[in-house]
């Protein structure tokens, strides 16, 4: 009786560090992935992000999906290692990993009115990669969804300077 005790305590504690250890940063996580990864909070997120970067692996190493699901963990923390993805996402080579990094930004920055993170977002708004043939894309509306989500009275000038250069119609549902 006393072994079986064992092996299940075992099994308990042993049986979520295999399964974190099965999840593969280079592969696309699957929905069983996403939620365990979500629920288990910021101590284990910061120490599975400590982990990877002690065997070299960076944010750009982890697949997209997996970028953006570390974009989503971190967007309201305050944790060392979410001010480092956030960044790192901003800058991502991937236009929906900008896009979430972007969204995340406009949220974790709401009402605040700040001057600096409107200016990343005119900056980002203006980007040349997020152009195609010179036309806006899907991360534009996430730029302005965001200036809107930040607020101010600066907001309200660049978003409508921007929509007005780019002929984006500006609509309280989708950009505010």
């Amino acid at each position: 009786m006393l072994n079986w005790v064992i092996k299940g305590l075992l099994l308990m504690v042993w049986l979520p560090t295999l399964e974190v250890a099965a999840m593969s940063y280079q592969h696309l996580p699957n929905k069983a992935e996403w939620q365990y990864f979500l629920q288990k909070g910021e101590d284990f997120q910061r120490n599975f992000w400590q982990e990877h970067k002690k065997r070299h692996v960076n944010f750009r190493d982890w697949s997209w999906s997996w970028r953006i699901l570390w974009l989503k963990s971190c967007g309201l923390s305050k944790e060392a290692h979410c001010i480092e993805v956030l960044a790192q996402g901003f800058r991502d080579e991937a236009m929906v990993v900008r896009a979430e990094a972007i969204a995340q930004l406009g949220r974790r920055f709401r009402g605040s009115g700040n001057a600096d993170v409107l200016a990343q977002l005119r900056a980002a708004f203006l980007e040349p990669r997020n152009f195609r043939h010179k036309e806006i894309m899907f991360i534009h509306h996430n730029i302005l969804r965001a200036m809107a989500m930040v607020g101010g009275k600066r907001s309200e000038e660049m978003r409508k300077a921007l929509s007005q250069r780019y002929k984006i119609t500006l609509k309280q549902g989708r950009h505010g």
